[in-house]
């Protein structure tokens, strides 16, 4: 009884003894500052929240952000921000452009609008001054996936959760953000395709118009204290699956393009690891090559591009101080410091070879692409390009036909008359249809011939990925 007492008594002060080691010991992992800064260069990606109508110079012009903007690894300016600015100058159209659509029947002095952004308004009302250099998006953008993301995604296979994950940030982004701005609707298109068959018409940017507007400043939020512990898997080899999201700073065009050829792109996102430990921080360069190319050819033969990427390099401020390579608890076992720096360099020289290949992209919906199940990409042609010939024809041949009245009356076809004229030249090509069948009729053998020679004979159509195109790349063998 006595012995028991005893050890009540002095319990409260032998289980203090190991909390007082642990207070004494430090509890704070080893942290740095890392600066959260916008590169100058980064492309803001902005749609037109309303259709903005061009006329003079000074017209106020706004849109929103449909993809987020990130520093290192923090998401800085949301998708659907206001990013605001005017139409600084109107640039006349090139002569050769204004013969074609004179030809066609369009009078309308068409003026290409150059805009410029200056602030970006984030939803918590809070208003960043910005200076950048304004190009125009895709107007009609869509998202294509490769041959084999569609048959992934239709047998619904996954590797593991981390790539399950990362599939689904990259779905929501590009299904999601994306339609902040909606685009026109078929109305809206229907309505835009009726204006376009008129000889004058007034000229806007359409709700949903897409702008690149780049950087020309850089943007700093401040900086965050990022633990070793949490760079720990910076530079580690992305698991086969991974997909990330990237800007290509190298343009592309299968015209030009040649075999071999470095190109270079950056992650305008980081990428994670299932359980959140960061693996390439936003700004991580892509560096591959050209590995197929084949520029479009006469008899309508479109060209051909491929290309990949062998190496991904995090900023040189991602990589982890050489001590973190060495196990936190056993400093007796630890290597020395030239040993340390040595693995790191290993590790990271390691983790820089990768096998990287284009799983989807964001593209004008008149490009009419499509990517294989190894990332090549090549026009997908429409079986519609045989219809606008043929229909054409029929109504030329039937411009001329006339049909002899009981009275003896001569009736011509003043439909396939109106019609023959209006398929190339719009509404004035109907008008002049209706002066003489023999007008008519020429101009349906005219569009007939013009209908022919650009869909059969004349050089098919090249592959262009401009400077700043959004990008899907996947890590691994497909």
């Amino acid at each position: 009884m006595f012995f028991r007492y005893i050890r009540l008594a002095f319990f409260p002060l032998l289980t203090a003894v190991p909390i007082c080691a642990q207070i004494s010991a430090p509890a704070t992992p080893h942290s740095r500052e890392v600066a959260l800064v916008v590169p100058a260069g980064t492309p803001l990606r902005v749609a037109l929240i309303s259709k903005v109508p061009v006329k003079s110079a000074g017209t106020p012009v706004s849109g929103r952000l449909v993809e987020s903007v990130y520093a290192f690894d923090k998401e800085v300016i949301p998708a659907g921000s206001t990013v605001s600015g005017r139409i600084k100058a109107l640039k006349p159209m090139s002569g050769r452009k204004r013969a074609r659509a004179i030809i066609a029947g369009d009078f309308t002095p068409i003026r290409e609008p150059q805009v410029e952004f200056d602030i970006v308004t984030l939803k918590n009302g809070t208003r960043l001054p910005i200076h950048t250099e304004v190009s125009l998006g895709a107007r009609y953008p869509v998202q294509i996936q490769s041959a084999a993301a569609k048959v992934r995604k239709k047998r619904g296979r996954a590797a593991s959760v981390a790539i399950a994950r990362a599939k689904q940030e990259i779905s929501t982004r590009t299904h999601g953000a994306i339609d902040i701005v909606k685009g026109p609707g078929k109305w809206e298109r229907l309505k835009e395709m009726a204006w376009s068959r008129s000889p004058y018409r007034p000229q806007f940017l359409p709700a949903g118009a897409r702008f690149n507007a780049d950087l020309q400043q850089p943007l700093t939020f401040g900086s965050e204290s990022v633990s070793s512990a949490d760079l720990a898997q910076v530079g580690s080899l992305p698991a086969a699956g991974s997909v990330v999201h990237a800007n290509l700073l190298t343009r592309l065009d299968s015209a030009t393009v040649q075999k071999n050829t470095p190109i270079e792109a950056v992650l305008s996102e980081p990428l994670f690891t299932a359980n959140h430990h960061l693996v390439f921080p936003q700004g991580s360069r892509l560096r591959g090559t050209v590995v197929k190319t084949q520029p479009a050819r006469f008899l309508h033969r479109n060209g051909q591009l491929r290309f990949n990427f062998q190496r991904i390099e995090p900023p040189p401020s991602a990589l982890p101080e050489p001590e973190v390579m060495a196990a936190p608890a056993a400093a007796a076992t630890a290597p020395p410091p030239h040993d340390a720096q040595m693995a790191l360099k290993t590790r990271s020289e390691a983790a820089t070879r990768i096998e990287g290949s284009l799983e989807g992209a964001e593209m004008n919906r008149n490009a009419h692409l499509k990517i294989d199940s190894e990332g090549g990409t090549q026009v997908s042609e429409s079986k519609w390009r045989y219809v606008t010939p043929a229909l054409s024809v029929l109504l030329a041949t039937s411009a001329l036909h006339q049909e002899h009245e009981r009275n003896g009356d001569i009736e011509n076809n003043t439909t396939a008359e109106a019609a023959s004229g209006g398929v190339s030249f719009g509404v004035l090509g109907t008008g002049l249809g209706l002066t003489s069948r023999y007008v008519g009729a020429g101009l349906g053998f005219y569009s007939a011939g013009w209908s022919i020679y650009t869909r059969f004979i004349a050089r098919g159509q090249d592959i262009v990925f401009p400077k700043d195109a959004s990008v899907v790349i996947r890590f691994g063998r497909n």
